[in-house]
């Protein structure tokens, strides 16, 4: 990241003219915060416990359908090593920024106040002074810079990696289709009896695409359910028939007399070509009869055997572990959204201390050189500005930089 080093000591080409007016970078102390706020800390250090969750949990999946987005998880995964090695120096420098502003600031500052508020001026007095506070305050943002760069790879991986992310869907909906008989599918007609009956893939008055994701809590099976999440398919409610029965779409969220039952009901297992109820064992999907398949045909529960008629294929897959990745890596790239990309900004954020006590001490030359008097516009204004300095800069920095140290 570039980074500009402002040290005014060591380039006399920036004192200003006599009769110029300094600028003073009242911006500064008009902001609300340095850098990076408390909030933003506060989702760094949810960034590295979603980390650390999401590597648990991603080390040991193959996600078949979803190998771009473990590719760009890796990527990103190998950089947060070097961000944990980072965080250590990242405190220290917290401790020592904190530390300084709390307990060396107030002194220093005060006297260089004392300075300027004084009936005769020691001006070459305030320029030592100031001398002193713009070398510590170089030195504390070259020590950010050179931190920033060792944790930079890992702000480019994350951008990239959420760039990434936003366009992948974690259950995508999908079409089943009976692959050996022409373009039909599995659908439902909300309109009609509740039934699952099949329909040509083109079709768009009725319902063709489905979100297939694993059943929560039932390893290996999976949920069907229309696109509007109002719908879920079932097997038949009577698990003890062996005769052939329709299988039903239900509405979700409906009173249901045997909750756990019907629960496992709107359970399946893509068992090879296979739609296998969970009540069901031994049994698929059946599109009725034995040729001349066409719309609303009835979708039955039936033996498997291997029948056209009961080989179905997803048009989008996802299987379990393809939906454990997604899940795992999401809370990372959720995790401090907030912070992160500010942290490339914290050198310059605390070079923002050494600029603008290089203005002030070119204030101070200004009126020394011109001789002008206390009441001078630019006097006022160069006093103004060590008090804020002061107050706002420093303080405002070892406040958020607390935070920074626990939020690491």
């Amino acid at each position: 990241m570039p980074y500009l080093l402002f040290n005014r000591r060591v380039r006399p080409a920036d004192r200003l003219a006599v009769g110029q007016t300094p600028v003073i970078d009242t911006n500064v102390v008009a902001e609300p915060g340095f850098a990076v706020n408390q909030t933003q800390w506060a989702a760094l250090s949810a960034l590295n416990t979603a980390a650390a969750n999401a590597k648990a949990v991603a080390s040991g999946l193959t996600a078949p359908n979803l190998t771009e987005l473990q590719t760009h998880w890796s990527a990103m995964s190998a950089t947060f090593d070097a961000w944990a090695s980072t965080q250590a120096a990242m405190k220290r420098l917290g401790d020592d920024i904190v530390s300084y502003a709390r307990t060396i600031v107030p002194q220093f500052y005060g006297r260089i106040d004392t300075l300027f508020n004084a009936a005769t001026p020691d001006f070459a007095a305030i320029d030592e002074l100031l001398a002193v506070a713009i070398e510590e305050a170089d030195k504390r943002a070259a020590t950010a810079a050179t931190l920033v760069a060792r944790i930079q790879p890992t702000i480019d991986a994350v951008t990239d990696f959420r760039h990434y992310f936003a366009n992948v869907v974690r259950v995508p909906q999908t079409q089943i289709v009976l692959s050996k008989i022409g373009d039909l599918c599995l659908s439902y007609n909300p309109n009609d009896n509740g039934r699952a009956v099949a329909a040509h893939r083109t079709d768009t008055d009725i319902v063709t695409w489905w979100l297939v994701e694993p059943a929560e809590g039932r390893d290996g099976w999976y949920r069907f359910r229309t696109p509007d999440l109002q719908y879920v398919l079932c097997a038949p409610r009577d698990a003890d028939s062996g005769d052939p029965a329709p299988v039903e779409v239900l509405g979700v969220g409906l009173p249901r007399e045997e909750p756990d039952k019907e629960a496992l009901q709107a359970c399946f297992r893509l068992a090879d070509v296979y739609i296998e109820p969970a009540t069901f064992p031994g049994h698929t999907l059946d599109c009725s009869g034995n040729g001349d398949w066409n719309r609303g045909t009835p979708i039955l529960n039936w033996e498997q055997n291997g029948g056209d008629n009961q080989q179905w294929q997803l048009t989008i897959d996802r299987v379990a572990a393809d939906v454990q990745l997604y899940d795992a890596v999401y809370w990372v790239n959720d995790a401090g959204r907030p912070g992160l990309p500010q942290l490339g900004e914290l050198a310059n954020d605390w070079g923002k201390v050494s600029q603008d006590l290089g203005n002030l001490r070119d204030a101070a030359r200004q009126v020394d050189l011109s001789k002008g008097s206390p009441d001078d516009p630019v006097f006022v204004a160069m006093s103004q500005i060590a008090f804020d300095i002061v107050e706002s800069d420093w303080v405002g920095l070892a406040n958020e930089t607390q935070a920074a140290s626990s939020g690491l």
